[in-house]
C-alpha cells in the first residue's frame, strides 16, 4: 500500500566476550584483546611489549672451578622490566674458561619465545713477579701457571697513557 513506518530501536550495547591474549615474542608485541559478541568488532585493550633487553648482572668472572650464575634482568622493548616469574633461565658452559650462555625462556600469559645471551670466564689473572729495565729493552718475570693458560702476551708502551701501545 505504499505506507511506511519509522520506529526507533534502541542501540544495542556491546557485548564484549572474554579479552584473548596474544603473547608477546622477541620478535613482536603482543596485545590483549576483546571482540562484541554483537556487532563482531575488535578492541585492542593493551599492548604487551615485546622482550627485546636481557642485562647480566656481571659479563666477566674469573675462574674458580664453580659454576657462575649471574643474575639476570629482562626488559621490554618500552624499557620496562618484565617480572622474573614470566621467564625461567637456563645457564651452560658456565663453569670453565671460555664463553658461557645465559638462556632466557619465557612462559606464563603474555609472553613466549627465548632469548640469549652470553658472558666470559677468563683465567686467573697471572702476578708479576720482577720487572727489570736494560738497555733498549726489558726484562718481565712472572710464575707460570700450570693449567688454563696457553700462552703470555706483554703490552708495552713508550708514554704513561699508553697511546701507541705494543703488544708481544
Amino acid at each position: 500500500c505504499g505506507l511506511t513506518k519509522a520506529e526507533a530501536i534502541p542501540m544495542a550495547e556491546h557485548a564484549w566476550g572474554t579479552p584473548t591474549v596474544k603473547k608477546a615474542t622477541p620478535s613482536a608485541d603482543g596485545e590483549v584483546a576483546v571482540v562484541c559478541a554483537t556487532c563482531g568488532l575488535s578492541d585492542t585493550r593493551s599492548v604487551i611489549s615485546a622482550p627485546v633487553e636481557v642485562k647480566l648482572s656481571k659479563t666477566e668472572y674469573e675462574y674458580n672451578k664453580k659454576e657462575c650464575k649471574p643474575a639476570v634482568t629482562v626488559y621490554d622493548a618500552t624499557g620496562k622490566e618484565i617480572p622474573a616469574a614470566a621467564y625461567s633461565v637456563a645457564y651452560s658452559n658456565n663453569k670453565n674458561i671460555g664463553e658461557a650462555t645465559v638462556t632466557i625462556s619465557f612462559t606464563g600469559a603474555d609472553y613466549e619465545g627465548a632469548l640469549t645471551t652470553s658472558f666470559l670466564i677468563t683465567p686467573k689473572a697471572t702476578k708479576i713477579s720482577k720487572v727489570k729495565a736494560a738497555k733498549k729493552s726489558i726484562k718481565v718475570t712472572w710464575k707460570k701457571q700450570k693449567k688454563d693458560v696457553t700462552g703470555y702476551e706483554i703490552q708495552y708502551s713508550m708514554s704513561s697513557d699508553f697511546k701507541a701501545a705494543k703488544t708481544v
